[in-house]
């Protein structure tokens, strides 16, 4: 699988159940994906620090509109005009399609107002998205 610039990663830690940030490729390496500042989707805000060493289960879509996953730790920082994160590229063997839908379907917490047919109104919180439609609760 090729790797793109501005290609969007969604990064699940191992270390602490439940913290999930976006990210994109800003330059990709031999041995290294170059990432933008990761953004915390549960706090809504950019993560300025990661520590060296802390392994996340990444999420992308390949050109084939399937979703992988992949296994990867952050290697260190780089300065260019912004900080970015260096993330372990997979090997080939290491990519994993986790997907067959035929449109990918991303996980992204939204908070939403949905009005029924009968003009009755209720807040709700989506659970991921597609070009196929919204799941929420």
């Amino acid at each position: 699988m090729e790797f793109r610039l501005g290609q969007k990663i969604l990064l699940e830690s191992l270390q602490d159940s439940g913290l999930r940030y976006e990210t994109r490729i800003a330059d990709v390496a031999e041995a290294a994906l170059y990432v933008e500042p990761l953004y915390d989707l549960s706090r809504r805000t950019f993560r300025s620090f990661v520590p060296e060493g802390t392994e996340f289960l990444a999420f992308m879509s390949g050109e084939d509109g399937a979703a992988y996953r992949f296994p990867t730790s952050v290697l260190g920082v780089r300065r260019d005009q912004i900080w970015l994160v260096a993330l372990k590229r997979p090997r080939a063997e290491e990519l994993v399609r986790v997907q067959r839908r035929g449109y990918l379907r991303v996980p992204v917490l939204l908070d939403l107002r949905v009005l029924r047919n009968a003009g009755e109104e209720f807040p709700a919180v989506s659970r991921d998205i597609s070009a196929g439609g919204i799941s929420f609760y």
